[in-house]
């Protein structure tokens, strides 16, 4: 995660694949690298970092209600780690993206790790500590029959948050070109228009905002999908 002046490094796994990690680094292109405080557990892995108001927010992909592993944010002034527990009666997604909206986190995600439900989102206010559920998307559900979910990446544009649904199905084989925006402030959802391609799905790539233009990468057309959004809808 690039946070302006430095980027910073987390978590991982030990030699050989085993045993995650709590080590922590920040590279300054110009002093080079510095060691930060240890994370409270040791992740493998975690959904894109995303950094707002200096401070770098993560997702570990197995939270669960009541779980050790929690989302983490990560306080750069202070070099210090905060764990944000998701409270019990909330259902946390799935390896989901994760957008900064400039007073909220959201993370979103197709599928979460208990029951069959369908486009999970949970908002979390630093300055309450408060959680809040996003509503459901205006979507069909996606996971398979076999409890298999599909892959989502979002964007923030400064007032919306953009999701391609990407692949969905029991073998992650079909290609959706649904396209969804989450406006926060009403807390509601509307539905773009398709992408313009067929046969192609977005498989936990990420999506880029410009300030103008939302950016796709699709690696197996070696392309580059542009949405421009039209005059009517907000940009920031």
């Amino acid at each position: 995660m690039w946070t302006g002046t430095e980027m910073v490094v987390f978590g991982g796994v030990g030699p050989g694949g085993f045993g995650n990690l709590r080590g922590a680094a920040a590279y300054d292109p110009t002093t080079g690298w510095r060691t930060l405080s240890d994370l409270p557990y040791g992740i493998e892995r975690s959904a894109e970092a995303v950094l707002g108001n200096g401070v770098i927010y993560t997702w570990p992909s197995n939270v669960r209600p009541g779980g050790d592993a929690q989302p983490l944010a990560y306080h750069i002034a202070t070099d210090s780690w905060q764990i944000l527990t998701v409270p019990p009666e909330l259902e946390p997604p799935i390896s989901p993206s994760l957008t900064w909206t400039g007073n909220e986190l959201i993370a979103w995600g197709l599928a979460s790790h208990i029951g069959q439900a369908f486009g999970i989102g949970l908002a979390f206010e630093p300055a309450t500590g408060t959680w809040r559920t996003v509503p459901p998307p205006p979507l069909p559900p996606t996971r398979g029959s076999d409890g298999s979910e599909g892959s989502q990446a979002a964007a923030w544009t400064g007032s919306e948050m953009i999701v391609w649904t990407g692949w969905i199905g029991t073998e992650w084989d079909t290609p959706t070109t649904s396209v969804l925006a989450y406006d926060p402030a009403a807390n509601s959802w509307s539905q773009i228009d398709p992408a313009p391609v067929t046969s192609i799905g977005l498989y936990y790539n990420p999506l880029t905002w410009t300030g103008t233009h939302l950016l796709v990468y699709l690696p197996s057309e070696s392309a580059v999908l542009i949405y421009t959004p039209a005059a009517s809808e907000p940009v920031g």
